[in-house]
C-alpha cells in the first residue's frame, strides 16, 4: 500500500512537466538551506512563454513556488534551495494545503521530494531535471551505489522500472556531488526569464 501511494504521488509530479526522479527524504538538513532574494518574483518560459513560475518567500529560508502551465494548470510547491558541490539544487515538495493545486492526488496521497538543479541564475534561470534513463542504467549496473526502490507501473516498466530514491539526506548529496560532472546526468528542463519583482506571502 505504501508503495503504491508512492507510485501515485509520483505520478503527480511527473504530469507536471516531465519525468522527475522522485525521492522518499529531503536533499537537504535544515542546516543546508539558504535563501537567494533574487530567486523571489515571477518567470516566465524563455521559449514558449506560455508558462510561469512564481517564487516567493513564504519562511526565513523557504519559498512558495506556483507554476502555471500553458493549459492554465496551477501547482504549488514549497521549494527549498541548498548547495551541493558545485551547483544549487532546489529540493520540491507538493503543497498538500493550497486549494488551488489541479491534481486530487496531491490532496488524498502521499507527496515524495523532486530536485532541480540550478544550472544558472543569471541572465535567465536555467534548470535541469536528472536523466531517469542514465538513473535507471547507472543502478542497474551499481545497485550498491544509492539506496531505492524499483517499482512497476505497468507492463511497459518490465523493462526500465520507476526508480525512487530512498537515501537520507547526506547520501543523496553525496551521490549528486560525486556525479555532477558525469556525462547525461542532467538533462534541460526550462529556460526562465525574470518579469517582475519579489513577492512575500503571509506566514
Amino acid at each position: 500500500m505504501r508503495k503504491t501511494k508512492l507510485v501515485l504521488a509520483f505520478l503527480f509530479v511527473g504530469a507536471l512537466v516531465g519525468c522527475y526522479v522522485p525521492s522518499i527524504h529531503p536533499l537537504y538538513t535544515n542546516e543546508d538551506l539558504i535563501f537567494n532574494p533574487e530567486l523571489a518574483g515571477q518567470w516566465v518560459e524563455t521559449e514558449k512563454g506560455k508558462s510561469q513560475w512564481v517564487f516567493a518567500k513564504k519562511e526565513e529560508k523557504s519559498y512558495a513556488l506556483r507554476i502555471t502551465q500553458e493549459d492554465k494548470k496551477v501547482f504549488v510547491f514549497t521549494a527549498r534551495l541548498l548547495k551541493v558541490g558545485a551547483y544549487h539544487y532546489l529540493d520540491l515538495f507538493p503543497d498538500t494545503d493550497d486549494d488551488t493545486n489541479d491534481d486530487f492526488l496531491l490532496k488524498s496521497m502521499l507527496p515524495v521530494h523532486s530536485f532541480l538543479r540550478i544550472k544558472q541564475l543569471t541572465p535567465t534561470l536555467e534548470v535541469e531535471i536528472m536523466n531517469t534513463t542514465w538513473l535507471t542504467e547507472f543502478v542497474k549496473s551499481n545497485p550498491e551505489s544509492i539506496k531505492h526502490e524499483k517499482m512497476q507501473l505497468g507492463e511497459k516498466d518490465k523493462e526500465e522500472p520507476l526508480i525512487v530514491l530512498a537515501a537520507q539526506p547526506k547520501e543523496l548529496q553525496a551521490f549528486l556531488t560525486k556525479h555532477e560532472k558525469t556525462e547525461k546526468v542532467w538533462n534541460k528542463l526550462n529556460s526562465l526569464t525574470k518579469k517582475c519583482s519579489p513577492v512575500v506571502i503571509a506566514p
